[in-house]
């Protein structure tokens, strides 16, 4: 998943990171989303394709 971390921290340095938000979760860092890819890829890299597509 070095792949994720590597993208998202490209989107923040070009200011459009990778963001979602839902209640009081809130994802936008890229080591949250490589953490989150790695323990829950099922749920975390189709959330983060779909933002990811948001961002750009």
């Amino acid at each position: 998943m070095g792949w994720i971390y590597q993208d998202a921290s490209a989107h923040a340095r070009r200011g459009t990171p990778v963001y979602f938000s839902a209640g009081s979760i809130e994802l936008s860092k890229p080591a949250t989303w490589a953490l989150g890819c790695l323990c829950l890829w099922l749920v975390f890299l189709p959330l983060y394709l779909t933002c990811r597509r948001q961002a750009s």
